[in-house]
């Protein structure tokens, strides 16, 4: 868009409706991804995924980054990429969110609204004087953010920014640390004991605030149920007021966060479980409201869909900064004792290989 100096009312009005319709076309997007969990659950793991990298957006900016770019990983604005030294890429469109906004808005007759902005110098002058009131209210504005791929930033410095994720063979070390989270940030106590069955993995005691795991699982399957067990300490140990559907599907929901954040692949039972139960919540939703229409139904449920997935990624954004510093202490401890162990057999085996003249792996190649 042209900048002009000193545009006409005509432009403004122009601009004004641009910009309106850009928001309707945004409130748009996000009813649709509504729309298509209600129609496809399925579809709610897939998001997630995409969700766990952008916890510092909104859960509706991170609908509307994941309906115009799926492949998004890293996405700023245009001077924040400027910051860092970085320029976005000629031709690239920017993605669309709602930026918050304060204003002050005058009352200029009884129930009569003006922004200060759109003010008269009259209404201005007024407003200085005291004569009429004005208070601030909050809206939101269409901002641009560029994707980290649709910059010249260096790939070499792309973990500066953003962690790619954890390797599989750390899941015991991860299960430790957030079990040690648990204990320290929510004051939860996790016990391993015989629960009798093998189709219980485990269960979340909000009355005690504990947590019980299977013995019998093996660390793959314990982190995945402590990630899904330490969803409901974090989001229903006073809610008592949910489903237990709706609050098996946000615990899923939470779990899946905190896997994908993780970098690890989210087991397929985990999926299973959340569309199962999203799906019982759902009916749940549309039975409130049989009396009104087919429409009215539909963006009923899909507010209260919105609703519950701001209240969990909310969650997940302030928990998971305060979990994070444990995961980097385990695994720096994990990685350190590996290391020493790696250097202590080839060690042993240079030894071995001078004494006898045989290799304990012949295969072995040690690095200088």
């Amino acid at each position: 868009m042209t900048y002009i100096k000193n545009p006409s009312k005509e432009q403004k009005k122009q601009w004004m409706e641009a910009t309106k319709e850009k928001e309707r076309q945004a409130m748009k997007q996000i009813n649709q991804m509504a729309e298509q969990f209600q129609e496809s659950p399925e579809t709610i793991a897939e998001y997630l995924e995409f969700g766990a990298q952008f916890y510092n957006y909104s859960s509706r900016n991170t609908m509307l980054i994941y309906t115009q770019n799926k492949g998004a990983t890293f996405v700023q604005s245009f001077k924040a990429w400027k910051d860092l030294g970085s320029s976005v890429k000629k031709g690239e469109k920017g993605i669309s969110i709602l930026v918050p906004v304060e204003s002050t808005v005058l009352e200029v007759e009884k129930d009569k609204y003006v922004s200060l902005r759109n003010a008269t110098r009259e209404q201005r002058e007024a407003y200085e004087q005291g004569k009429i009131t004005g208070c601030t209210r909050l809206h939101f504005r269409i901002g641009t953010v560029f994707d980290i791929s649709q910059t010249d930033y260096p790939r070499e410095k792309y973990p500066e920014l953003f962690q790619r994720g954890y390797d599989s063979e750390h899941h015991e070390t991860l299960y430790e640390a957030i079990k040690e989270y648990a204990f320290q940030e929510l004051d939860v106590e996790t016990s391993i004991e015989d629960l009798k069955s093998i189709a219980l993995n485990g269960y979340y005691m909000p009355a005690h605030n504990t947590i019980t795991l299977n013995e019998n699982l093996e660390s793959t399957h314990k982190l995945s149920t402590m990630t899904h067990e330490i969803g409901h300490a974090i989001l229903h140990k006073r809610m008592r007021d949910k489903s237990v559907s709706q609050k098996e599907y946000e615990a899923d929901c939470m779990s899946i966060l905190l896997y994908s954040h993780l970098g690890l692949e989210i087991p397929n039972s985990r999926k299973r479980h959340l569309a199962d139960h999203f799906r019982t919540y759902q009916k749940q939703l549309l039975q409130e409201v049989q009396e009104l229409s087919v429409e009215e139904q539909k963006t009923y449920a899909n507010q209260k869909i919105e609703n519950s997935f701001a209240s969990v990624f909310s969650a997940y954004k302030e928990e998971v900064e305060k979990m994070q510093p444990h995961i980097n202490r385990h695994l720096q401890e994990t990685i350190l004792m590996e290391n020493t162990k790696s250097y202590t057999e080839k060690y042993l085996n240079l030894y071995a290989k001078k004494s006898t003249g045989i290799s304990m792996q012949p295969n072995f190649e040690m690095e200088i």
